[in-house]
């Protein structure tokens, strides 16, 4: 699958992530909020 904006395949890709992190180390990576957001920080460069 490609990351076309329009497929939501990153924001799919980070919410799996995200959970993953939570669910194994009882803690959030990052704050709630909205998940295209959530995965353009996720995999802005810094």
């Amino acid at each position: 699958m490609s990351t076309n904006p329009a497929n939501s395949f990153l924001a799919e890709h980070a919410r799996l992530l995200l959970e993953s992190y939570r669910r194994l180390l009882g803690k959030d990576l990052m704050p709630p909020g909205e998940r295209v957001q959530r995965a353009k920080a996720l995999y802005e460069e810094h």
